[in-house]
């Protein structure tokens, strides 16, 4: 029993110097970079559109279309990254996913104005 907690604890620590590590790097190389500020924009732009376009007599069905696209979406995006599928050049913020930006804006803004400008009535 003893030797099955040494080694988790052993398995704790590298986790911390990697997170230390990849933290260190994200620092020293990708924040504020073009890249990091496309990122911003990517995050900010979306939101301030919808604001602008959106039918607010239907605010609370097209906010439940928009939280169902960023829970797949986030969801999605941890498991493809976990398995490798794909990787992000970029980071947004360290510990988030990696297409934080995409999960929580540009792909349920879009999938909300989708559904406000194609809803057709029928219930």
């Amino acid at each position: 029993m003893n030797d099955k907690f040494i080694i988790l604890w052993r398995i704790h620590e590298l986790e911390q110097k990697t997170l230390r590590i990849d933290k260190e790097k994200w620092i020293e190389y990708e924040l504020f970079t073009w890249n990091w500020w496309l990122l911003v924009a990517f995050l900010i732009m979306p939101w301030i559109i919808w604001t602008k376009l959106i039918d607010r007599t239907r605010i609370l069905e097209i906010v439940l279309i928009g939280l169902l696209a960023i829970i797949i979406t986030t969801l999605l995006d941890i498991f493809v990254t976990e398995v490798e599928f794909w990787v992000y050049p970029t980071e947004l913020i360290p510990g988030f996913p990696r297409a934080f930006a995409f999960d929580v804006s540009m792909i349920p803004v879009a999938f909300m104005l989708l559904y406000q400008y194609s809803y057709l009535g029928i219930v």
